[in-house]
């Protein structure tokens, strides 16, 4: 509709006046000229779009956007299993603390005398309802009432609405939506997820998914190993993951060609700990416990060089400011101006290159790098910088997933067979932006697992080569009981994948 707009002037939706969202239900005279007329007019629009596309070397941005679109079929075809016997755990779990939040709520005499104010119940999960017993009520004001927000409220109402929506999450986005006969289930008729996995939907051509979002799934979060134990094959078969490591990181090195990152790479500095240590010189009161306790607790010293990482390295990579880095890491200001100054020092091409983008962006509207990928305006300054990293990315991921789902794979006999059989062993499960999924039977894990291994680090394109690349693998019963197989890099690739007997137990 809007292409149409664009390039020809004309609404072809609304020339034939149909309910398109009830297509169903229109008299099929009506709904076949509608046909009709869209048909022809993608027919047009593909046509004057292959035209630009040549006029901006976009063909092979083009090409490689639809070498992606059979793969990630083939992965919704493919499916994701789910353990129904936990999923009934979970819910009766949950539907407890969901109930026993409730019940703790309503018994409180600040909500029973909201109902007797406002005419109806109490709602925790209304901000209109939250916003007048806080503010108005208990005069308790804020912007919002998210779980931050609720956190430094000194109010049990407050902790027990906090308790109410976890619990309620994990019922409504994440235990009914796998839930065999479950109205809000995502499940197919062969009890298997078969979420979608959009190629064409965020800005940096990442991909995205739903029905559901199995890529926002938790990961890191205290709920994370519940929700995706859900994920599990059973019997024989085992979830296997092969993850890019540091992957965004090796992206700026490959965009920027800093001599001191790359070859940092190369030889395996780590930055996050050296920098962690500068930062204890610069700030020795940034670690409450004592730069004494830092230097002998390893447990300490890997927490704070995880803040390090997450609150100065990579917010640096992504365009932060000494401002944005105080804030971060609780320190002055003038100490951030200085950690940054002499960040900049050590790297200066990573700056240079920011700027680059900056400076081009100004010029052409969009922001690019080594994929050719394009994002227009508007861009926020840290999208700007965020976009070629996401891309660089997705296309090395991506591309891999293909190759592998177009690979010839062995079978018994020395002969070979395409992956249109039903196994699809090459075929991955999951894709979740660094990471490719797989559901293995056990006994073939170390042969499947050579061959992806070799394809993920063997990228075709020579821009990323100028890091090494990196594969973490790592297995288990289910998708979130796993254990480290090993870390595998280019430039030392033997060619070998060996997986301990008790893993594959």
């Amino acid at each position: 509709e809007l292409l149409c707009i664009q390039y020809f002037g004309i609404n072809v939706k609304k020339l034939s006046g149909v309910d398109r969202a009830n297509l169903d239900q229109v008299p099929l005279e009506e709904v076949l000229p509608y046909n009709g007329i869209d048909a022809k007019y993608h027919r047009n629009l593909f046509m004057v779009q292959e035209r630009r596309l040549v006029a901006e070397d976009l063909i092979r941005v083009y090409d490689s956007h639809m070498r992606r679109v059979p793969t990630m079929v083939l992965t919704q075809m493919k499916g994701i299993p789910i353990d129904q016997v936990f999923v009934t755990q979970l819910f009766k779990k949950y539907n407890e603390r969901v109930e026993e939040a409730e019940d703790v709520i309503f018994d409180l005499d600040i909500v029973r005398r909201f109902k007797k104010e406002r005419g109806h119940a109490f709602n925790p999960g209304s901000n209109e309802d939250l916003k007048h017993i806080f503010s108005r009520m208990l005069g308790v004001v804020s912007e919002n009432y998210d779980e931050d927000a609720l956190g430094k409220i000194d109010h049990e109402l407050a902790e027990w609405i906090v308790k109410y929506r976890k619990a309620s999450k994990m019922v409504s986005t994440y235990i009914l939506s796998v839930m065999k006969g479950a109205k809000e289930t995502n499940l197919y008729y062969d009890d298997l997820l078969h979420p979608i996995t959009n190629t064409t939907s965020t800005n940096t051509w990442r991909t995205s998914s739903d029905s559901p979002n199995y890529q926002n799934w938790p990961k890191r979060q205290k709920e994370a190993k519940e929700v995706r134990a859900l994920v599990k094959p059973g019997g024989e078969k085992r979830v296997v993951s092969f993850d890019y490591g540091q992957i965004q990181a090796r992206n700026v090195g490959m965009e920027s060609l800093d001599k001191a990152l790359v070859k940092a790479f190369w030889d395996r500095y780590d930055i996050h700990t050296d920098w962690t240590e500068r930062l204890v010189h610069y700030y020795p009161k940034w670690v409450k416990e004592g730069a004494a306790k830092l230097a002998t607790d390893k447990k300490l010293f890997k927490a704070y060089r995880d803040r390090t990482k997450n609150e100065m390295v990579f917010p640096s990579f992504f365009g932060a400011v000494p401002k944005s880095l105080s804030n971060y890491l609780e320190i002055p200001v003038d100490i951030a101006e200085k950690l940054q100054r002499d960040f900049w020092d050590e790297f200066p091409s990573i700056k240079g290159w920011q700027d680059g983008l900056m400076d081009s962006y100004r010029k052409v509207g969009y922001v690019t790098g080594l994929t050719g990928f394009r994002r227009r305006a508007p861009i926020s300054p840290n999208q700007l910088i965020n976009a070629p990293i996401q891309a660089d990315e997705a296309e090395i991921v991506c591309t891999a997933m293909a190759e592998l789902s177009e690979m010839e794979i062995p079978v018994a006999g020395g002969k070979r067979h395409k992956l249109a059989s039903k196994e699809l062993h090459l075929q991955a499960n999951m894709e979740i932006h660094d990471d490719l999924t797989f559901i293995w039977p056990k006994n073939r894990v170390e042969e499947l697992a050579e061959v992806v291994v070799k394809t993920m680090l063997n990228t075709p394109f020579e821009w990323a080569h100028s890091v090494p690349i990196v594969v973490e693998m790592s297995i288990g019963k289910d998708w979130a009981n796993k254990e480290d197989v090993g870390v595998f890099e280019s430039d030392r690739w033997k060619g070998v994948v060996e997986v301990k007997e008790n893993l594959l137990a």
